[in-house]
């Protein structure tokens, strides 16, 4: 028992020196050792009433084709949002297509195994190392990139509001997540969830527009329109707004804008295809909408930085979609289902990642390390 005892202890001690040698402090590892922990409690009260054998048989009754297909859109999406980044850095620097898939896979990466979302900045340094791009300006069309990409996720948001506009309640069982009672969304929440979305979307694609053409014209208007409200609420909306309007003026003329903007649109409907063609292989009678709605509903699982490879934070979410929008569908079914889409949506991409850094021969520990607003 001792002799185990000095050998646990040694590993702790061994781990310990690593860490520092890396430069990942006591309270970093600290939030990693929580986030497991989530992640573990998510996972079990997702699965406590599962056996492995039931999750099988309900994946292995999958229709392997459409698994294939899925497969396929995943690749569109990787090369449209390459494609995309494409449009934003083209005007700073001419980057090849290899060192622009590199940054975006590895930083994907970053995003996805490690804690406190540094993918984007991951991103830009790993642009710096291959381009020698200045590394303000690699976190800039970071940014730029990232915007585009929230974009395209409000346009889905939007069509999923508004595709439930005269859907009954939706409810989601207390089985599901072992809740005390079954938690019930009015019709009536449903249609004002959509009203705000689809305004704050219908709002912000011309207010962008504006920016874009006659920038000091535009803050004007908004200032006159929202100091009505509140002058500092107009103040701090105008500092938002400069920020924007600076990452817009990296495109060289609107037609790059506007690709950039298409780009952005294919990528979400490559992503929306594949997890239609899951919804197809395993067979569930969902409605046509079910992709735009289990998206948005992701988004809003997985906005929050807490668990290291979005384990149980990824799968949850999916779940209470399936619950909610297909009444009926076995309980199994449903945790199959994510599960697959885990594996089958995410792992591609980053292995893709993990390619791409052996053949860049970068490291993304140290590449982690370096980055300036990491958490110590």
């Amino acid at each position: 028992m001792e002799t185990l005892r000095a050998a646990v202890v040694g590993w702790v001690l061994s781990r310990s020196e690593a860490a520092r040698a890396q430069g990942i402090s006591v309270r970093r590892v600290a939030k990693i050792g929580v986030g497991i922990v989530i992640a573990a409690g998510l996972l079990w009260l997702l699965f406590r009433n599962t056996t492995i054998a039931e999750l099988w048989d309900a994946v292995r009754r999958q229709d392997i084709r459409w698994l294939l297909a899925s497969q396929i859109a995943v690749a569109l999406g990787v090369v449209v949002r390459v494609q995309r980044w494409d449009y934003i850095v083209r005007p700073v620097q001419p980057v090849s297509f290899r060192h622009l898939l590199s940054a975006t896979q590895i930083g994907y990466t970053a995003n996805f195994v490690l804690p406190f979302r540094l993918g984007e900045i991951v991103r830009a340094l790993t642009l710096t190392r291959l381009t020698g791009i200045a590394v303000a300006k690699a976190v800039a069309l970071a940014a730029m990139d990232r915007v585009a990409d929230l974009f395209g996720m409000a346009i889905v948001m939007a069509i999923a509001a508004f595709a439930m506009w005269n859907t009954a309640d939706l409810e989601l069982p207390r089985e599901t997540l072992g809740l005390p009672k079954d938690v019930v969304f009015s019709a009536a929440q449903v249609r004002a969830a959509a009203a705000i979305t689809g305004g704050l979307v219908v709002v912000a694609i011309p207010v962008m527009a504006a920016l874009y053409l006659n920038q000091a014209r535009a803050l004007q208007v908004i200032r006159a329109i929202v100091g009505r409200i509140s002058r500092r609420f107009a103040d701090w909306s105008c500092r938002l707004l400069t920020q924007a309007a600076g990452g817009l003026m990296v495109f060289e003329s609107g037609r790059a804008l506007a690709m950039a903007l298409a780009m952005t649109l294919v990528t979400w409907a490559s992503y929306l295809l594949a997890t239609q063609c899951l919804v197809y292989a395993f067979h569930i009678q969902a409605p046509w909408f079910f992709a735009f709605a289990q998206i948005a509903i992701l988004g809003v699982g997985i906005s929050v930085p807490s668990t290291p490879g979005l384990l149980g934070q990824y799968q949850v979410p999916i779940v209470v979609a399936l619950s909610m929008l297909v009444p009926g569908l076995p309980d199994t079914q449903a945790k199959a289902f994510a599960l697959v889409s885990y594996f089958a949506l995410e792992a591609p991409v980053v292995l893709l990642g993990v390619i791409c850094l052996a053949l860049e021969k970068l490291n993304l520990f140290e590449l982690t390390a370096e980055t300036p607003n990491a958490p110590k």
